[in-house]
């Protein structure tokens, strides 16, 4: 009995060594969409510091950019629910991750009143080879969701 039990273990611990091995040689980002994807977030947290809102609009992905319609309406809710990725006076960026056909950019961010946020930004690759913003998350930075 006790020698089933350590193989069971033994097999189990082989099987969850191979999954995390395999995780770990998982297709990521390249360091070139890595860039272009930081670049584009930049670039448009820039243009929304400048008040720049047919800029900040252009970054967004066709059905961002379908589902606000215009550049005014889409700079109205970002004012209403993201105010703090307007001018944000502290950014850094984590590793991006792949999620099926979507990278996914944690960014780190401290508003101009000092409190810190984490939003998680969706890009999608687009024809072109460049990439557009498909959405935006934010969370207070203690990970505690805003009610």
């Amino acid at each position: 009995m006790m020698k089933s039990l350590a193989r069971w273990m033994l097999l189990t611990a082989l099987t969850l060594a191979t999954v995390a091995g395999s995780a770990a040689v998982a297709p990521g980002v390249s360091d070139g969409d890595a860039r272009a994807v930081r670049g584009i977030i930049r670039a448009q947290l820039e243009a929304l510091a400048a008040g720049d809102a047919a800029l900040a609009f252009s970054y967004a992905s066709p059905s961002i950019r379908m589902q606000f319609g215009d550049a005014r309406s889409f700079m109205t809710m970002v004012i209403q629910g993201y105010p703090m990725v307007i001018g944000p006076v502290q950014v850094a960026f984590f590793r991006p991750e792949v999620f099926q056909d979507t990278v996914m950019q944690d960014v780190y961010l401290r508003d101009q009143a000092g409190r810190s946020w984490l939003a998680t930004y969706q890009l999608q690759p687009q024809s072109d080879g460049s990439w557009r913003i498909n959405g935006c998350s934010v969370l207070p930075g203690d990970g505690k969701a805003l009610t």
